[in-house]
């Protein structure tokens, strides 16, 4: 078993074992970006959402965390009323 990445060339990996190259294989697992929420792979191409808050219609971009659908940023987003509301 060999692994590498060879940017489009053909090159040869070093062989290594089936225990080595599952160790690799999870390491980069846990690189890959995943959903804040649920833990889905994110698109490298695909459509990202942001979660935030909404106060009094107006929606605030909040942290930093991606999420993989409008459902899993939905279910972060914090609704609060305005003040002027009350």
């Amino acid at each position: 078993v060999g692994v590498g990445f060879t940017h489009g060339m053909t090159m040869p990996f070093e062989p290594i074992s089936f225990k080595e190259a599952r160790k690799w294989a999870e390491e980069e697992y846990k690189k890959l970006p995943k959903c804040a929420e649920c833990g889905a792979f994110l698109q490298h191409d695909g459509e990202k959402y942001t979660a935030g808050f909404v106060v009094g219609g107006e929606f605030i971009p909040g942290e930093e965390q991606i999420y993989c659908s409008e459902l899993c940023a939905e279910k972060n987003t914090v609704y609060e009323e305005d003040e002027d509301d009350m």
